[in-house]
């Protein structure tokens, strides 16, 4: 848009829309905590294991192209 001369639209849309985004984001957020709150203390150790370890492959695939550098990455962090 700013090679269009609408610069000044284009950062007054980012604007509007992000803090309607945050805004549905926060709602949605205190809608749900109660509930969320609820299941999660019903985890046990293993659930806690296994959403662990899909946080860990997410930050894996999340981190490069390639999953092995983003496993060593992680495996040097810890």
């Amino acid at each position: 848009m700013t090679k269009n001369g609408q610069s000044e639209v284009a950062l007054g849309a980012g604007l509007v829309f992000s803090a309607v985004g945050g805004l549905f984001g926060t709602l949605v957020l205190i809608t749900a905590a109660p509930s969320l709150a609820e299941l999660a203390l019903k985890f046990s150790s293993y659930e806690y294991f296994w959403l662990v370890l899909l946080g860990l492959t997410c930050s894996i695939m999340i981190a490069s192209s390639s999953p092995l550098k983003g496993f060593v990455s992680l495996f040097l962090a810890c």
